[in-house]
């Protein structure tokens, strides 16, 4: 094993001030050139690392006419502590889980405690699972027996209104 080590899986650690760009449908950018709530979802909503890349290769592959790219920092996604809705607690974390020819890629996660177990809300089967994801032998349970559909509203506008634009349709800067 000392002369064939291991390769060493994704870094997971994100800085609080880093920012993680996500891919915008131009029909969901409003008329202010803000992301709408449409824009944000969960489970496993992809994201770009800025420690990695840029924003421009968040849609890359994508017509630039069609798409943009919004913005927002780890600190926003909200902190580590969970987020407690009614009687439920969701702990939501980014996940950096690279693809075939994009490095950067990651995912905002999220779970909830269920009994005594946090459990990954997921649409994914194990299969799906890289062998170096973090996540790949939590226990999973689906949005639609996890995932309140008031929280996953009251989130999606938080993180509309944390996200900035910062590449528009079309490819021109927003200032």
């Amino acid at each position: 094993m000392a002369n064939n080590p291991q390769p060493k899986g994704p870094d997971q650690s994100f800085a609080e001030t880093e920012r993680l760009f996500h891919r915008v449908r131009q029909n969901n950018i409003g008329r202010h050139g803000k992301a709408t709530f449409l824009a944000f979802a969960l489970p496993d909503m992809s994201v770009n690392r800025e420690r990695d890349s840029t924003a421009e290769n968040a849609r890359s592959g994508f017509e630039k006419p069609d798409w943009g790219v919004a913005a927002f920092v780890v600190k926003d996604i909200p902190p580590d502590g969970g987020w407690a809705h009614g009687l439920q607690t969701y702990l939501l974390r980014p996940r950096h889980v690279p693809e075939p020819g994009n490095f950067p890629h990651s995912e905002v996660r999220v779970w909830r405690a269920v009994q005594t177990v946090s459990t990954l809300i997921t649409t994914r089967d194990e299969k799906d699972f890289g062998e170096r994801d973090p996540d790949r032998e939590e226990p999973r349970g689906t949005p639609e027996a996890l995932l309140d559909p008031d929280f996953h509203m009251r989130w999606r506008k938080h993180i509309a209104l944390a996200s900035k634009m910062v590449l528009p349709p079309c490819g021109g800067q927003h200032p």
